[in-house]
């Protein structure tokens, strides 16, 4: 069941694998040869003679001392020739499929659901793209050295069986007992890197998590607990690979011990007997011995082997589990924007789920309820609604980063899903609430991988949101490095860059996440300013979290539990939508109202305690 798993994930390499494997076939055969040779040349240099006159098994020989020298020395560099050509074939073979596994893993991440990438864990991706690849290629590395040093000992045997059929009888069953007697071994060894595998994840995740959330570590002086953790996980991790180590380390010297002592008691055996030809026992034994030490490298390969498959099952199920949750895309092109239009769209997510996404309770969480809203170009819409009301759902499904669970989005009367992904993606742009910056310049980090957007386009997107100056003003302007290591720009900064980014595009569509929320009085009227001057043609979607950010709509939707609750313009649904209105009363928007009373202006004050005589003096 294991091979054939195996020879699915290999398929593509086969041939390059079966050409390594001939090769070391014919090398075998010439080694092979070659001990034949030796077998009777010994002979003629214990007799002191220069002639050789025999058989070997059917093979009758009348040949001097010179050419059977000639003929072993002839062979074994033929092997040697074409045992390096086959390590050549299998090295470029194993560095061909590592290639293509990394990437295979990466796209595959790359083009899942969004639902399925961002179950994820933190880390999984790079170990699965690293140690995982690199075991893998391991795999195949260790299945080509099993199959050369199985066929150089099905070799060795043959040539054995034509010379003495009764030692040949004796080497095999050393063979199959040897098998045998490892098979337990081989078993633990596999259970215990199952074991580490899993450990070794758990424990880059640990790490992954660790370096994304070290401030908030540090806030909450969290560092003993983790590192107790971490180290529970390390101290589990040492403990199996010491196991795994010690059990891969006693396979190759008890193989050779045991060989040895089949060869010493083979020739002690044959010491007793009349008649023996001393010509072919040599060309046996030295077969024999030579046996072992491809018997010893198969059992090496074999360890090797069971240490690194568990790795090639669990990356091959991580790449079908993201291609399983790929959706179907369209290739319909897209010219322009006219509107952008949800047709009773509903979305759900599971309420639980397990590592594989699926829902393990039976429970969903209703985001979105039959929802129907039409944008057209050139309008400013604000988007408000208390936490949770299904804000950020409605730009992701409006973004086509998810698909509804009922009903369709539109653009321009076409559903998104027919849309060709890339067409669509240079029409669209995005503000997220918290920036992430690559550890590239400002300028990429402003152009983000899209080649077909030029410097000056780059840097009039800077100067729109405000932040062109400052860039101008780092050590090497927009050449300066400003990943998030390198603390050149200040939070509101930061934020303005990440507008530059949506705006660098010229897009028709900006769905922007409260851009101003951490921007000070000024740079947040610099980029209400920005944002109100785009061209006509720009539709503008803003996810207020902030009641500053609404005076630069024209238009305001409010969503609660997942429905639209008001849609018009501005002030009609300032003045006569009681969540705005109770906003408006507290100053800001995310916190439901229906948590107090209606007539309630002001947030509900704790009980007084009551006063004792002491505190009264």
């Amino acid at each position: 069941m294991r091979l054939r798993h195996l020879y699915r994930v290999f398929r593509p390499w086969r041939l390059y694998i079966a050409s390594s494997i001939a090769l070391e076939a014919i090398a075998s055969f010439s080694e092979a040869a070659a001990l034949i040779a030796i077998g009777p040349l010994a002979q003629l240099t214990a007799n002191g003679a220069d002639h050789f006159t025999g058989s070997l098994g059917p093979i009758h020989l009348d040949v001097s001392a010179s050419t059977l020298v000639l003929v072993a020395a002839l062979c074994v560099i033929a092997s040697f020739a074409l045992q390096t050509v086959s390590a050549y074939v299998a090295s470029r073979t194993t560095a061909s499929f590592e290639r293509a596994a990394r990437m295979e893993v990466y796209d595959s991440y790359l083009q899942a659901s969004l639902a399925k990438q961002l179950a994820d864990r933190e880390g999984r991706l790079q170990t699965r793209f690293g140690g995982f690849v690199n075991q893998s290629a391991q795999t195949m590395g260790s299945l080509t050295s099993l199959a050369r040093s199985g066929i150089s000992m099905l070799v060795l045997f043959a040539g054995a069986l034509v010379i003495n059929p009764l030692f040949a009888g004796v080497m095999l069953a050393f063979a199959s007992a040897l098998t045998l007697l490892m098979r337990p071994l081989n078993n633990y060894s596999r259970r215990l890197t199952r074991e580490a595998a899993a450990v070794q994840v758990k424990a880059a995740e640990q790490v992954a998590e660790t370096t994304a959330n070290i401030r908030e570590v540090r806030i909450f002086h969290a560092i003993e607990p983790l590192r107790r953790e971490t180290q529970r996980l390390v101290d589990v991790l040492t403990n199996l690979r010491k196991r795994q180590s010690f059990v891969g380390s006693i396979v190759s010297p008890t193989y050779q011990s045991l060989g040895l002592l089949l060869v010493i008691a083979m020739l002690g055996f044959a010491s007793t007997m009349d008649g023996i030809d001393l010509a072919a026992l040599g060309a046996v034994a030295l077969m024999l011995l030579r046996s072992v030490s491809y018997g010893q490298q198969l059992q090496s390969t074999l360890q090797r082997l069971t240490t690194s498959t568990p790795y090639v099952e669990m990356l091959a199920d991580a790449v079908n589990g993201f291609r399983a949750s790929r959706e179907p895309t369209g290739a319909r092109s897209l010219d322009s924007i006219e509107n952008v239009a949800f047709h009773h769209v509903s979305f759900t997510y599971p309420a639980n789920t397990d590592r594989s996404g699926l829902d393990s309770s039976g429970q969903t969480a209703l985001a979105l309820n039959d929802v129907t809203l039409s944008f057209s170009t050139g309008e400013i819409v604000g988007i408000a609604g208390p936490s949770g009301s299904g804000k950020s759902t409605l730009a992701q499904l409006l973004l086509g980063l998810r698909r509804p669970t009922e009903g369709q989005v539109t653009v321009n009367g076409i559903p998104i899903s027919e849309l060709d992904p890339r067409a669509w993606a240079r029409h669209v742009a995005f503000v997220p609430q918290e920036t992430r910056l690559l550890h590239t310049t400002a300028r990429e980090n402003i152009r983000f991988f899209r080649d077909w957007i030029t410097d000056r386009e780059v840097e009039e997107a800077a100067a729109r949101a405000g932040i062109a100056e400052v860039i101008k003003a780092l050590p090497d302007g927009f050449d300066t490095e400003v990943g998030a290591a390198t603390r050149s720009l200040s939070g509101g900064q930061l934020q303005r860059l990440s507008i530059a980014r949506a705006l660098a595009g010229n897009p028709s569509v900006v769905v922007l996440d409260e851009p101003t929320s951490a921007l000070d009085a000024h740079s947040e009227l610099l980029i209400r300013d920005a944002i109100e001057r785009l061209d006509d043609h720009v539709l503008r979607i803003v996810i207020a979290h902030r009641l500053t950010t609404l005076a630069i709509c024209d238009r305001l939707v409010v969503i609660r539990n997942g429905r639209i609750e008001a849609d018009g313009p501005a002030e009609d649904v300032l003045r006569d939508d009681p969540f705005l209105r109770d906003a408006i009363e507290r100053g800001y928007l995310d916190i439901e109202p229906d948590r107090f009373p209606a007539s309630q202006t002001e947030l509900p004050q704790p009980a007084e305690k009551p006063v004792s005589s002491q505190a009264r003096t």
